[in-house]
């Protein structure tokens, strides 16, 4: 899967760099919430993450069809 190059932000909300952000990142949450629900999902699943907050609630990864299949 191709990674694109999101840009990452330091603990100030400032761009620190260009590369694809990570989740040790301290900007890493101010970038999430200023994307869509949807991109920060779409981050989110590809990073293999679980879980991601979201502009403070917590969101699991798992599709509507990965529900269905319980």
């Amino acid at each position: 899967m191709k990674k694109d190059n999101y840009p990452t932000y330091d603990a100030g909300g400032r761009v620190k760099s260009k590369k694809f952000p990570s989740k040790h990142n301290p900007g890493y949450q101010k970038y999430l919430d200023k994307q869509s629900f949807g991109k920060a999902f779409n981050l989110a699943k590809s990073a293999g993450a679980k879980e991601f907050t979201y502009k403070g609630k917590k969101y699991n990864t798992k599709t509507k069809d990965q529900k269905e299949k319980k």
